[in-house]
């Protein structure tokens, strides 16, 4: 009696692909963007630097005010006064320069162990690609997959990378698409200056708005003095309005060099998405950019209907099976809808081709009390299909 042997779901992901030669745009936004990113540090170091001039040239030059004249409350307040608006300046704009960020909330991270075929088949869209393999996989449950640097900085020179995969995406994709977007982020792995400067541009990009938007307990401490006594409270005011000005300059330069950086960004992604084209067909890769906007729809549904039953202390066995679910039961004007604005949609100046942002349905679901029922109890990992 002969038998049929059993196939791998590996066996259709085998040899090795073309490597995608960057585009000309791509490359030259390498260029552009490196340049511009060593430019507004140095523009804000001179800012930095003019506002110092500045200070020391009225302390030195200006001295007569004290000298001649009556008032003397207002003469102090003419020739010390800038003195004390500029130190606040400067201080506010050296400030952020060794302030440190807050600590990222911690990730979960899957054991090799545990997950042999999910690593395995990881290992099997590197081999295709031509890419390393991640040191670390991690999970969470949004409707993503990301490439990073492991350790940040300290593994910017190295081949140190980690992967990070939304489990939405695990249990609501098939096998093919799942491995059109895990090619894709492979696809960055072997961007290897990309990723570098990519590295850089998003930590510089990051400081850059922390410096304009990020406000402290200096800045509510300047807001107390400035409501102080009218004397004294006029030199608070000229300060608040120095650091609201300099925040509108670096405003101005935060945006030119996201929407700089944005341009080489959406290169590489165009160049990822080669990848994951090359590994699973363009026609796969479309249904899956559909697929995606569906599952944001049905996050933003799920979410909603969680806060619900989270009232009604009924809460699901598994979050990402949770959003599979109820995506099958989002109503088909949404999903025509979901579909028709991936189809028109259009990237501008500030976008990169990520998956398409959920939007409020117009019509609730017929059945919203389905929304609150438990999930029976899974693996994520095990509904993977072909």
């Amino acid at each position: 009696m002969s038998t049929v042997p059993v196939r791998s779901p590996l066996d259709g992901f085998a040899g090795v692909i073309t490597r995608s030669r960057p585009s000309v745009l791509y490359q030259l936004g390498l260029i552009v963007v490196a340049f511009l990113m060593v430019l507004l540090p140095a523009f804000y170091v001179g800012l930095i630097l003019l506002a110092g001039w500045g200070v020391w040239y009225h302390a030195t030059n200006d001295f007569f005010i004290l000298q001649r004249g009556s008032g003397l409350w207002f003469r102090l307040l003419f020739y010390f006064g800038p003195i004390v608006v500029g130190l606040i300046v400067i201080l506010f704009m050296v400030k952020p320069l060794f302030a440190g960020r807050r600590p990222a909330p911690p990730a979960m991270a899957l054991d090799v162990e545990q997950e042999r075929l999910l690593f395995a088949f990881i290992g099997r869209i590197c081999r295709l690609v031509g890419a390393p393999r991640p040191r670390r996989v991690e999970v969470n449950c949004a409707v993503n997959a990301a490439a990073g640097f492991r350790l940040g900085a300290a593994s910017l020179f190295g081949q140190d990378m980690t992967l990070t995969i939304g489990l939405p995406l695990v249990a609501g994709l098939s096998m093919r698409q799942f491995a059109g977007v895990l090619a894709h982020e492979f696809g960055h792995f072997s961007q290897v200056a990309g990723m570098r400067l990519t590295y850089v541009i998003r930590q510089i990009n990051g400081w850059f708005f922390r410096v304009v938007y990020e406000r402290d307990g200096w800045d509510l401490e300047l807001d107390r003095a400035a409501a102080a006594d009218f004397r004294v409270g006029v030199v608070w005011h000229a300060a608040r309005g120095c650091i609201w000005l300099t925040r509108r300059i670096l405003w101005v330069l935060a945006h030119a060099g996201h929407a700089v950086s944005c341009f080489m960004l959406r290169q590489m992604e165009y160049d990822a998405d080669r990848y994951g084209c090359k590994v699973a067909g363009s026609v796969t890769v479309r249904e899956t950019m559909f697929r995606l906007a569906e599952l944001n729809v049905a996050t933003s549904a799920a979410y909603a209907a969680l806060r619900g039953s989270w009232r009604a202390q009924r809460l699901p066995d598994s979050l990402p099976l949770f959003i599979v679910g109820t995506s099958t039961e989002t109503p088909s004007e949404v999903r025509e809808e979901t579909g028709r604005r991936v189809a028109e949609s259009k990237t501008g100046i500030f976008d990169t081709p990520a998956p398409p942002i959920a939007f409020a349905p117009r019509k609730r679901s017929t059945r919203p009390e389905s929304f609150a029922r438990p999930t029976r109890p899974r693996r994520c990992f095990g509904t993977l299909r072909r």
